[in-house]
């Protein structure tokens, strides 16, 4: 038979060992976690990223954080999660919800260059930025504070072309199939000729011509279309013709312009029929094109000779007719540019059409004229001058035979 004491002592030494068991267990680290980063990191940098809102300052509270960005910096891979976490942090610039500080400026262009160089991830990104139809106007940002675009949109199909290669293709691809915007499609047109020459222009002729039927339509009243006009006669040659004949009924400048300027004189037997048949503003719109291709095509030149003689040109289309004759080039101003590289825009005029959105310019050019060609104009003002025009005619043509004078005098060296 045991006795008490006993029991008693060994009940205490069976205490003392649980409690220094537990106490042993309390002090011990805990095991390191096995993998790249924390748990709780990684749920952060797969965030889903918001954009802005009226409420800004709740939309900037639940920003992600900045993790992506310095990996990027580091030179480390970008990861989706990176490139969209660069993307939410890219839309904070707006100038119409906080005050744009060149810290901001300078934080923004880092991540942007980060962005422009992460791959195929980052073009997964920007698709998936692009395809939600969002965008944050930089246009309240000039001088120091300009990031070089006038929208985040505009800047992210920048991106895309830099990124290059399948995914930067498929991802500008993506928008000139559902882009309404004349000017994204002049951008896509750029980015496209150069990463795959003459590869998509038949897709940016078919894009450029569903835009431009809708716009006709009234869907695009507050864009200028001019970027559409340009696309298609840099891109759809003699077939374009139709397009611009009927997109003059509302564009007359834009037509006319179009139309002369096509390669190959493909447009003028449509200019000449638009400037014989119609009146008014189209026909002011026509014949200056007409006298520009006029030193050039025989067909021209006769079609105007014809039309003075009838006295059939409108009073209002004789001084820019002359300026025509005299050296000037009209070229519409939205890109993709058509206007000589180099060229001095000395004595140039420019128009802009608020009811039509129609903007464009006339350069003088006549210093690029050989002595052989403005000859030719000479002689074909003093044609004009002896058919009698009227009065108005004969002071622009005066113009326009002294800018072909001055032309000729030796330049300084």
């Amino acid at each position: 038979m045991i006795r008490a004491p006993v029991l008693f002592a060994g009940a205490l030494l069976l205490v003392l060992g649980v409690f220094v068991l537990l106490q042993f267990s309390k002090d011990k680290p805990p095991p390191i976690a096995t993998g790249a980063e924390p748990a709780a990191v990684e749920q952060e940098s797969n965030a889903v990223t918001k954009t802005p809102s009226a409420d800004h300052a709740a939309w900037s509270a639940a920003l992600p954080t900045r993790k992506a960005v310095r990996e990027s910096l580091a030179g480390a891979p970008l990861t989706l999660a990176g490139a969209r976490t660069l993307i939410t942090n890219l839309t904070q610039l707006d100038p119409k919800l906080q005050n744009v500080t060149p810290e901001l400026i300078a934080s923004w262009r880092s991540q942007y260059e980060a962005l422009k160089n992460s791959g195929a991830e980052g073009a997964s990104a920007i698709r998936e930025f692009l395809a939600r139809n969002e965008d944050v106007s930089f246009d309240g940002l000039t001088g120091k504070n300009s990031v070089g675009y006038s929208s985040l949109r505009m800047a992210m199909l920048d991106a895309l072309a830099s990124i290059g290669g399948p995914a930067g293709i498929e991802g500008l691809l993506d928008v000139l199939h559902t882009t309404a915007l004349p000017a994204e499609i002049a951008q896509l047109a750029q980015h496209l000729d150069t990463l795959a020459p003459s590869q998509y222009r038949q897709e940016l002729v078919e894009s450029s011509r569903a835009v431009l039927a809708n716009a006709q339509t009234g869907d695009l009243k507050d864009y200028d279309v001019g970027s559409l006009f340009q696309v298609l006669a840099k891109y759809g040659g003699a077939d374009a013709v139709a397009n611009f004949q009927t997109a003059g009924e509302k564009w007359k400048s834009y037509a006319a312009i179009a139309l002369g300027n096509l390669p190959d004189g493909a447009g003028i037997p449509a200019l000449l029929e638009v400037a014989r048949n119609s009146s008014g503003a189209t026909a002011a719109a026509a014949w200056p094109m007409v006298a520009e291709r006029a030193a050039t095509s025989d067909e021209a030149r006769n079609a105007l000779l014809d039309a003075v003689r009838a006295g059939t040109v409108p009073v209002s289309a004789w001084p820019d007719l002359a300026r025509a004759l005299g050296g000037h080039e009209f070229h519409i101003i939205a890109p993709p540019a058509t206007v000589p590289a180099n060229i001095s825009y000395d004595y140039s005029s420019s128009w802009h059409f608020p009811e039509t959105g129609e903007h464009f310019i006339a350069v003088a050019n006549a210093s690029s004229l050989s002595a052989q060609e403005i000859s030719t104009r000479l002689g074909l003002i003093d044609e004009l001058y002896g058919l009698n025009p009227p009065e108005v005619a004969r002071v622009s043509l005066a113009g326009g035979r002294k800018a072909l004078l001055d032309a000729l005098q030796p330049r300084p060296r």
